[in-house]
This record gives structure tokens, sequence and C-alpha cells, in this order.
């Protein structure tokens, strides 16, 4: 078995032009043959990743018979060249290469068996290929399996938690064909699910059920596929097997969620009902933070959740993409494997949509009545305002009246201290030798003084107002 090499061959030269070139055609020439395109360019940097990309996970090329056993293991997003160091001591106990560093697939034959690591974003992916002839009878071909292969100690420490665990058993096509009895022997007695796939070129049973060992079981029979369209075959069916269980890891998720949603939902009514009920500040103040605890307590839940929910969705078009690229037909009346598949994982996904729908329109929902509740005491607030403006208003006419009536006695006040200043010059006057009555003068002198500091006051009032800045 060979896999594919993503290496591409470099472009030819341009052919050197005959007779004598000028010394700047010469440097010219040099920028052309370095550069990787052949021509005077600059390339983008991640233009060799993005051709390797499309060879990255080549399909195996597979001859039957073949046993392989297939692990996949949630292993979250860091850690790779964790898992990377352990594929090299895996290596060096063989005297083998080792993966390169940074790589997320490897591939190597150890001699017995050969080896393939493939590291998803959340998880990866050891499938164990174990060819060669082998005891075609009743269990025999899963009891000895390819990962018996592999060290104990070392498979012991592999890092991560099973999602996937499957064995794989290809018989080929002169194998004599088994009857249904032998079939449920070889499954421990567990309901069949077969099919014929590729245009009736292959015959695959499986129970898509854990068996004694831990492990899932599935059996292929080839009719005469080539190599390559065989390893095609089988690294769909361990998608499909590998997907529909990463799939199925946010239905736990969902089934926690959804009663906590409804509990919220039953909240949400009630809060809801109180806003229509009552109109009085203290309570809405009440209303609203409760308003706010349960839209973060949704944001939460939003947060922990919509990454496991968005990536059951992908999973399950990759496993429709892998289904409908096997081209199944039954057989036996038994269910094909999208039948059964489509009839389990379909609901599940459902159920998650319906949450994270549900999830989403009660945070919505929560938005609204935030803004209700919002709008509501904001226009309170302000109805009190006013009234608080209006009582101040009135209480500042009341202080201009008392302010006149104080200023009428204040010109009475000021007139009165004026006119005895003048009549103690007046009388000085008098001694002084001039001519006149100081009692009737002071008498005369009365009014005019009145009317003096009247005016006075008005001017003054007057010219504040002028200088006061507009409100």
């Amino acid at each position: 078995m060979q896999d594919l090499n993503p290496d591409q061959t470099s472009p030819a030269s341009p052919a050197p032009l005959t007779g004598t070139q000028p010394q700047s055609d010469c440097r010219m020439a040099d920028r052309l043959s370095e550069s990787p395109t052949g021509l005077a360019l600059r390339t983008h940097a991640a233009r060799r990743a993005l051709h390797d990309e499309s060879h990255a996970r080549p399909f195996p090329q597979l001859t039957a018979p073949q046993r392989i056993s297939h692990l996949a293991l949630y292993v979250g997003e860091q850690g790779k060249h964790d898992d990377l160091a352990h594929l090299a001591d895996l290596c060096r106990r063989y005297s083998v290469n080792t993966p390169d560093h940074g790589a997320t697939t490897f591939s190597c034959d150890f001699g017995a068996f050969r080896l393939r690591y493939e590291r998803h974003t959340e998880f990866a992916t050891y499938t164990i290929m174990r060819p060669g002839p082998f005891d075609q009878s009743i269990t025999q071909p899963f009891d000895d399996n390819a990962i018996s292969l592999l060290p104990t100690d070392w498979l012991a420490q592999l890092r991560g938690e099973v999602v996937a665990a499957l064995h794989v058993v290809i018989e080929p096509q002169s194998a004599q064909p088994r009857t249904l009895d032998q079939l449920h022997d070889l499954f421990e007695g567990q309901r069949m699910i077969g099919c014929q796939v590729v245009d009736d070129a292959t015959t695959v049973w499986s129970a898509f059920r854990l068996h004694a060992d831990g492990f899932g079981r599935m059996l292929i029979h080839d009719h005469g596929l080539t190599n390559c369209r065989l390893g095609r075959l089988v690294q769909r069916l361990l998608d499909v097997e590998t997907y529909r269980l990463m799939a199925m890891l946010a239905l736990p998720v969902a089934r926690d969620v959804g009663p906590r949603i409804t509990q919220l939902d039953n909240q949400l009514a009630t809060i809801t009902g109180a806003i229509a009920n009552t109109d009085h500040i203290h309570s809405d103040t009440t209303l609203l933070k409760q308003l706010s605890d349960m839209a973060a307590h949704i944001e939460q839940l939003r947060a922990t959740t919509q990454y496991r929910f968005s990536a059951a969705r992908a999973y399950h078009d990759l496993v429709n993409q892998r289904l409908d690229a096997m081209r199944q037909s039954q057989i036996n009346g038994l269910q094909t494997f999208g039948e059964f598949i489509n009839l389990r994982l379909t609901p599940a996904m459902s159920t998650c949509d319906s949450v994270r729908c549900r999830l989403d329109d009660l945070a919505i929902r929560v938005h609204r009545a935030t803004d209700l509740l919002r709008t509501r005491v904001d226009v309170t607030l302000e109805t009190q305002n006013q009234q608080v403006l209006a009582s101040m208003n009135q209480r500042s006419h009341l202080r201009l009246r008392l302010a006149q009536a104080v200023e009428g006695l204040s010109v009475a006040g000021v007139t009165y201290y004026l006119i005895g200043l003048i009549k103690h010059a007046l009388v000085a006057l008098e001694h002084a030798g001039l001519p006149f009555d100081p009692v009737l003068a002071t008498g005369f002198a009365v009014p005019v003084v009145a009317l003096l500091v009247f005016l006075a006051t008005r001017k003054i009032h007057r010219h504040i107002k002028d200088n006061t800045p507009p409100t």
C-alpha cells in the first residue's frame, strides 16, 4: 500500500536565449529562475500549503484480505505536538522514520502492520491496517485484529478519550459468502445492518453496536474493487463511524440544556406578566435586575453550547456526504447504512437544532422584555423629573414674590437711613449760619430720596436681568 505524494515538481526554467545578452538581462534571468512561479511575481506565503491541502489526507490503497482497527480519540484543540511525540516513540521502537514536526497526517509501514494518523480540529484518528490472509472462521477475524499488533503500553499512553473504536475485516472476492446465521454469530447475535455499495461492487455488514471487546465491527466482502476504490470505500466507512459519533456528542449537551431553557422560559413568562401588572418604579427596577441576570445566564449557556452544536451540524453534513458517495442498495430486506444512520442521527441533530433555536429565541425575547421594561422605567423617571421640576418652579416663584416684598421694605429702609444722614448734614449747615429750617428741608427731601432709591433699585434689577445668560 502506498500513499499519494503531495509534492509537486518545480516548473522548468525558461530556455536560455541565444546570442550575447546585456548584464541587466542576465540579472533579470536570475530573478526569473529564483521565482517559484517562473515569473517575476510575488508568491503568497501560503501558496504551497494551499496546494498541498488537497493532498493532505489521501485515500489509502488497500488489498483484500485485510484487517483494520480504527480509533478516534477526543483530544481537544491543543496538544498536537504531544501526539506526534508519542508517534515518534513508536517509530523509534520499530526503527522507522518519525513524523515531521507539525504534521497533521502520518502514514508509515511498520512491517507487520501499517499505521495511519490524522489530526483533526478536536480529535485524532489512528488506523492500523494489517494486510494478508487470515482464518475465516466464525469469530476469528475480529478476535485476531490489527490493533493487537501494537504495544500494549504504547496504547495505554495514547492521549485523549476514545469516541469511536471499530474493527473492519475485508474478505476477498474468492472467500465463501457467509450465511445470515454465520453473520449473526460473527456479530454476537446483534441485529444486522447491511447493504451493497459502490454500484453493487461490494457488500458491507455491521451492527453499529459495541461488542464484548468494546469495539464496533464491520465486515466488507469485496466483489472485485480496485485497490484505490477499496481504499476510498474503507475511508468513507471509517469517516461515517467517526463523524456520526462526534456529531452525537452534542446530544447529551442538548438534553442537559433543554430543561434549563424550559425553566428560564417559565421565569420569563412570570416576569412578563409582572411587567403587565405593575406600575411601581421600585418593582420595575427589581424586574429589570431579574431580566439582566437571566440574560447573563442565557449568554453563558450560548457560549458553552454554540461550538458543540455548530460542530455537530458540520459532522452531520459530512456523514450525509459520505453516505451519498457510497451509492447504497438494499439486500435481503435489511436496513441500509444510510437508512439506519438517518433514522437515529437525524432526530438527534434535530433535537440539537431545536435546543439551539430555543436558546436563541429566548435570548431575543429577554432582550425585547428588557427594552420594554427599560423604556417604561425611563418614562416613569421622566414623569417624576417633570413633577420635581414643576415643584422647583413653584418654589422659585414663591421666593421671587417674597424677594419683591422684601425689596419694598428695603427701599423704605434705605430711604430712612439716607434721610437721617441728610438731616444731620442740614443741622450742621444751620449751625454753620445758613438761613433755613433743617426740619422743613428734611421733610421735602423724603419723597425725593425715596424716588431716587426706587429708580436705582429698578436700574440694578434691569442690569442683572440683561446680563443673565439664557437658560
